[in-house]
């Protein structure tokens, strides 16, 4: 029997640096870029409260709670189902998919190390497009 070859999970360096959060899906306007800026300076200041050793929930936990706090309206772990269309016409959902924070202008997807598997992206850009809004990458 065969044995199954283990692929290596790849990861690439995304041009993040020292940057906390970056913007998925959406055109660089006045209004992201306020978010952006914004993201940016509750995920710094998270991360000098709890480092960089937690767990990537806390993060999440925290930066809602910091978006809460900043007049955000915010839900987490949001299932949004996903559809499929067939030949025929006919739609049906094929299963959800689950957002770390959402608010009514823009989702967020927490993720952990500097160096982000192109699936992060790909994961931000799928989302911005179900949801029709920009979808940030926080750092954690």
């Amino acid at each position: 029997m065969p044995t199954k070859r283990k692929r290596k999970k790849e990861n690439v360096d995304l041009g993040v640096g020292n940057q906390h959060a970056v913007c998925i899906g959406a055109d660089p306007n006045d209004s992201t870029k306020e978010i952006l800026k914004m993201l940016e300076e509750c995920c710094k200041y998270i991360k000098q409260q709890h480092g960089a050793a937690w767990r990537e929930s806390f993060f999440q936990k925290s930066l809602a709670f910091e978006l809460q706090q900043r007049g955000f309206d915010v839900s987490m772990e949001v299932a949004c189902p996903v559809y499929y269309t067939s030949t025929t016409g006919t739609t049906t959902s094929v299963g959800n998919i689950f957002i770390d924070i959402l608010t009514p202008d823009f989702a967020i997807e927490c993720k952990r190390g500097k160096n982000l598997s192109g699936n992060s992206i790909k994961q931000a850009t799928l989302y911005s497009t179900i949801l029709n809004k920009p979808c940030f990458l926080a750092i954690c």
